[in-house]
């Protein structure tokens, strides 16, 4: 059992532990428990200058998406539900890093429709280590397609300083060696779709070096309101700021993302077969139609 009670006027939380099969009871602070990024980057050697967006080049950012048993659930059991929303989301993610020249494209999607793979842990850490685990057992032939791995589970997820988070990622590891992949993990739970595109969007930031953002940086909408802002608001955007633009360019010019300076070729989603049924039953539809229409004109 895992949840949140209250016992006069007190707030508690209580998380299950399978491994030593106990449960832990500790108190709880709403008002300090803010839905937050699990990174703690701090923006290091970045100046806050403008930069303009002619002087970064195209970066082309294949992503694997993995969705775990308990989102399966929660969708009903309907993969071709799962399959719509997470297209709909990468375009969304797309659409947000496309004024950066980086071109993000799903070019996997794994839904665990019968079992946890892996004990999913309800700590920011331990979990994102476990995700990377399991994804490092993908037989290495297949890295050639994406070096981005996002994780989605309807599980609420804490860091260290128990405040729950949205996501958690690796800070700027996209190129970092060949044994390696980026990863991180979202937390849908309570999100809708555009609400997990900015989270997604926000942790693959970190995958590609952009830190969180300070007073420093600038930002169209407001001082750290833009997408890699420290603390999550509740408020939708679509901005980068200038300190992201910065961190990206730094990086560009270190080579730290050259692995991602060529698009990659012979990468694509698989499809589910219900998708494909449906497509080839309404193109057979269509044809059977046309065919009825021209044989009514022709016997007119």
């Amino acid at each position: 059992m895992n949840g949140i009670f209250k016992q006069d006027d007190s707030l508690y939380s209580i998380e299950y532990s399978s491994q030593q099969n106990k449960h832990y009871i500790d108190t709880w602070d709403h008002k300090e428990n803010i839905i937050d990024c699990g990174s703690n980057a701090t923006v290091q050697n970045i100046t806050g200058r403008d930069v303009s967006v002619d002087e970064l080049r195209n970066l082309y950012l294949p992503v694997a998406v993995v969705v775990d048993y308990g989102l399966y659930l929660a969708a009903n059991k309907s993969e071709n539900q799962i399959e719509s929303a997470v297209v709909d989301i990468i375009n969304m993610v797309s659409k947000l890093y496309k004024p950066l020249n980086v071109f993000v494209t799903l070019v996997e999607l794994e839904i665990w429709h019968e079992k946890y793979m892996f004990e999913v842990p309800q700590t920011s850490r331990p979990l994102l280590r476990k995700f990377r685990e399991y994804r490092q057992q993908v037989p290495s032939k297949q890295w050639h397609c994406h070096r981005n791995a996002v994780f989605m589970t309807n599980t609420a997820i804490m860091n260290d300083r128990r405040s729950y988070v949205r996501g958690t990622a690796y800070q700027d590891n996209t190129c970092e060696n060949d044994y390696e992949l980026a990863v991180s993990f979202i937390s849908t739970y309570d999100l809708n779709r555009r609400g997990i595109s900015e989270a997604m969007a926000h942790e693959i930031g970190h995958n590609l070096g952009m830190e969180h953002d300070t007073n420093i940086c600038k930002c169209d909408s407001g001082t750290n309101t833009c997408l890699m802002k420290p603390r999550e608001d509740g408020k939708w955007t679509e901005n980068w700021s200038s300190c992201s633009l910065e961190r990206l360019l730094y990086h560009q010019q270190l080579d730290k993302n050259k692995c991602l300076f060529e698009e990659y070729t012979g990468c694509t989603h698989k499809i589910s077969t219900e998708i494909i049924i449906a497509i080839i039953a309404f193109i057979l539809v269509a044809l059977i139609a046309m065919a009825i229409f021209l044989f009514t004109l022709y016997v007119k």
